[in-house]
Parts: C-alpha cells; structure tokens; sequence
C-alpha cells in the first residue's frame, strides 16, 4: 500500500502543477470578461474591448511579463504579432480558434458603383502582382515604404477617408499618414490615375464621409455589414485581420 501511495503521490503533483496558471480559456467564448493584455495602439485593442477588460503595453517582454504575473488572463495579439509574442518561449501557447477575424474593405457611395468596381479591379492587379502582399508584410515589418506610378500631369484627385490611428493600419506623424490603409488608398489611385488626397475622421464616421459626399472614399478597419451595406457599396476585402488568443500553457 505505502509503494502504492508513494506512485500515486507524484503523479497528482504532476496534474496539480499542470493546471498552475492556466486561466481557464481555451477558445473564443471564454475570454469573455478575462483581463486581456495587448500592444498599444494595435487594431487588438478593438477587438479585446468587445470581450473584455484591455490593458494596454508599450512591448512585448512587458506583455509577456505580465501574463506570466496573472495580472491579466490572456494575450490579444494581431496573426502577424502573435508569433513573435509565443517564439522561444514554451511556456505560452497559441490556441487554434482565434479571437476574431475580419475582412476589411473599401466603402464608396452607392451613387459610385462604378468607382467600386475600378476600385476591385485595381485590388486584383495589385493581389496578382504582389504589391498587395508587399504592403501588408512590409508595414508590419516596419521599413516598407510605398512608391507607384505617378499619376498624369493634371490627374483627377480623389478624397480618401481614413479612421483612427492603429498599427500597422495607419499611424500619423508629424501630419504624414502612413500604414497599410494609407498605402492601399494610395496604390488603388496610383493604378487608377489618380492624385489622392487623405482626411482623417473618427472610425464612427467612414461610413457617413461617403454617404453624405465629403470624400470618394473611406478606408480604415471596414467590414461587411447589413447595417453599413444598406447605405453604400463596398470592395472586395484587400486585408484579413486574424486576431489570436494567447494564454499560459
């Protein structure tokens, strides 16, 4: 009984230690009111303030650090962030059902919907050619900078709306725009013959830019909606935002 006893001792220490730490969430539905931790100023901090309570780091060692503190439950993190967040360190883990994942678009004005259907064939081209997928890894990576044809002597310019500032979607500086939306709008008008001209409005407002005429177009975390679709048109998706959840193993 005693050799028995002693067998059995272990091997629950074993199975206790496994669940130290964990936070109890193992897909989408429970992170729903967990402490979630991101990167400022990342498109994960919309999507963690839909589940959650969001504390906001300023890098990944802090972020990390404090998952593995218990200050917060799990990790929030782009597709692209999330595997430099888990590299080399085993204690973490990606779970396979993400947090969420949107295609964002490009929104015009019902009354343009042969602007939307220039704009879907320039999103072809720039897909087929891989400057779509120069765009995005590039701004992730953080040294891309964007150069096309330049438009025709006295071109047409076009108003593009765009949202708030998130990495890597757009980020402004000293009154530059730059980013992943910024340099789609400008390879969309590039490809079409256009001058662009950038005015940026709060998220809440892309739609109504274009509906009530203050811009060709908007730009900046759009998705496919009934409520947004029955007042304008929208592009085919240029991005796909993956949002992965992270927690302790």
């Amino acid at each position: 009984m005693k050799k028995l006893l002693c067998g059995v001792l272990p091997l629950l220490i074993i199975i206790s230690l496994a669940g130290c730490g964990s936070s109890g969430i193992n897909g989408r539905d429970d992170v729903t009111g967990k402490k979630i931790g991101v990167l400022e100023n990342t498109s994960s901090i919309v999507y963690g303030e839909m589940h959650g309570e969001v504390t906001e780091y300023s890098s990944t060692s802090t972020l990390v650090a404090a998952l593995k503190a218990g200050e917060i439950d799990c990790i929030v993190a782009d597709s692209h962030d999330s595997g430099g967040i888990t590299r080399f360190k085993i204690s973490l883990k990606t779970l396979k059902e993400p947090l969420a994942e949107s295609n964002f678009r490009i929104a015009a004005a019902k009354e343009n919907p042969d602007l939307i259907s220039d704009i879907n064939s320039a999103l072809l081209y720039l897909e087929d050619e891989g400057i779509l997928e120069d765009i995005i890894d590039g701004n992730y990576d953080g040294d891309y900078v964007y150069s096309g044809p330049t438009p025709p002597e006295g071109a047409q310019t076009l108003t593009v709306a765009v949202g708030g500032d998130f990495y890597p979607y757009k980020i402004t500086a000293d009154g530059t725009y730059t980013g992943i939306d910024i340099d789609v709008a400008r390879a969309v008008c590039a490809y079409l013959g256009f001058n662009v001209e950038f005015v940026s409005v709060p998220g809440a407002d892309l739609i109504s830019s274009v509906t009530e005429g203050r811009c060709h177009f908007a730009i900046g975390g759009i998705t496919a909606n009934t409520a947004d679709e029955s007042v304008c048109i929208m592009s085919n998706p240029y991005a796909t935002c993956t949002q992965k959840i992270i927690v302790m193993r």
